[in-house]
């Protein structure tokens, strides 16, 4: 079973150019094809490219991970899942934090594996 975070290093090495990116799309829903593909595809790399020490922007982790801003804003909410910090009100998480919260949550590609998952997890 492949992880998100395999999901989008796969993203990065199928996606040579803009023409390509127009249906990429990393929720799993079709995206048009705008003017900010080339701006995410470059923020996926730059991510992919830092040292686990590095950190980012709620944006540049919802990109990253699937999820939008706002589940990420209804989590820290919560106090659960990415682990984050607030640094003169800015909301930072950290890469190495975010590759342990990928590599934890698999993709599941049908209810009778996620049924597996829960039963016997």
């Amino acid at each position: 079973m492949s992880t998100n975070s395999e999901f989008s290093k796969q993203l990065l090495q199928n996606a040579g150019s803009e023409e390509e990116l127009r249906f990429y799309n990393i929720s799993n829903q079709k995206m048009r094809f705008s003017k900010h593909v080339k701006a995410d595809f470059e923020a996926i790399q730059l991510f992919w490219m830092a040292s686990l020490e590095a950190y980012f922007n709620q944006e540049v982790i919802a990109l990253i991970t699937g999820r939008s801003v706002k589940t990420l804003e209804c989590y820290r909410w919560k106090k659960s899942d990415i682990p984050f910090r607030k640094v003169g009100g800015r909301v930072l998480y950290q890469k190495k934090d975010v590759i342990e919260w990928l590599e934890s949550h698999q993709l599941v590609t049908s209810t009778s594996a996620y049924s597996r998952e829960v039963n016997n997890g």
